[in-house]
């Protein structure tokens, strides 16, 4: 076991990174993974992409000897793309992160000092969700602005934008961060939250944590970006209504199911709305209805003013 208070820390990590379809994407944020002090290992799992993108991604796999490319044959969820990269971890920690997401530069290091200053089992900085047509720079002074918490106890989100004063002690963390190795072996990624892009999977991760005493910390003191898709696609009609209804429900569901299997942890603390799971998720869903519609007409709005291309 790693001593996390001690004054020599210096441990190696493993990246994890599961992809699926998205070559180019993936090679536009590696280098900033590969750029990270501490990192001994970069695992791409690629969870069943097509053939062609597949050949893509090996390909990515050779420019540095510390990648190594793992493939599902099949398509399993990222909750089982991230278990799989957990177990072929060699490193004292382990990152959790995504294929369209750029770290900082000393972003790792920042996250391992504060790991040991805390004696934390979990940390994450803050990750900005990039606009589309916005760079880096925009993305963080807008980011800047937000006054939030970190977590959203009724609903139980997180603010990865909140800039609190210092470190936080807190029940739930953005989607990437680092994880003691022992840690995410001995509480794995439940595969049950694949549905509707995995939704919710990673706060399900994160609570089964809180539950069982790890100590998770929210570090301001670092950002990683998330990019935006870089050009909008406009689906037309029955397809583009079904596409958001199915990924609504997908969101209700998995959802009710992250409650429902943690409702003892969170009933205990008051993190419902109401007190009620049922009004919790009807809640929750239609909140993140707004947000995507918002979103969508934010991109209608670029892409008319010839703006995003």
């Amino acid at each position: 076991m790693v001593t996390l208070t001690s004054a020599t820390f210096d441990p190696s990590v493993s990246v994890i990174i599961p992809t699926y379809n998205r070559a180019d994407m993936l090679a536009r944020v590696l280098p900033s993974y590969l750029s990270q002090q501490h990192v001994c290992q970069v695992i791409i799992v690629d969870d069943g992409s097509c053939q062609k993108v597949a050949l893509q991604i090996e390909d990515l796999a050779k420019i540095d000897s510390t990648v190594v490319y793992i493939r599902h044959q099949q398509n399993l969820g990222q909750p089982e793309a991230k278990n799989t990269g957990v177990r072929h971890a060699q490193a004292d920690l382990v990152f959790i992160g995504e294929d369209d997401l750029e770290l900082a530069e000393g972003h790792i290091a920042t996250l391992v000092q504060h790991m040991a200053e805390q004696s934390a089992d979990v940390i994450a900085g803050r990750r900005i969700w990039l606009r589309p047509g916005e760079t880096m720079a925009q993305g963080l002074a807008r980011a800047d602005r937000n006054r939030q918490p970190v977590v959203n106890t009724m609903l139980l989100e997180v603010n990865s934008h909140a800039r609190p004063t210092g470190d936080v002690i807190v029940p739930l963390l953005p989607a990437t961060g680092l994880v003691r190795t022992e840690v995410a072996r001995a509480v794995p990624f439940d595969p049950l939250f694949r549905s509707g892009n995995c939704w919710r999977e990673e706060t399900d991760f994160h609570l089964s944590l809180s539950e069982r005493g790890y100590r998770l910390v929210f570090c301001p003191h670092t950002v990683s970006f998330h990019h935006a898709r870089p050009t909008f696609q406009a689906r037309q009609g029955g397809n583009r209504l079904l596409s958001d209804l199915r990924t609504l429900w997908a969101m209700y569901t998995n959802n009710r199911r992250l409650l429902e299997k943690h409702r003892t942890f969170i009933v205990e603390r008051g993190y419902l709305v109401g007190g009620n799971i049922a009004l919790t998720a009807v809640v929750y869903v239609l909140v993140r209805a707004f947000w995507m519609f918002k979103s969508e007409m934010y991109k209608v709005w670029l892409s008319a003013s010839g703006a995003l291309q």
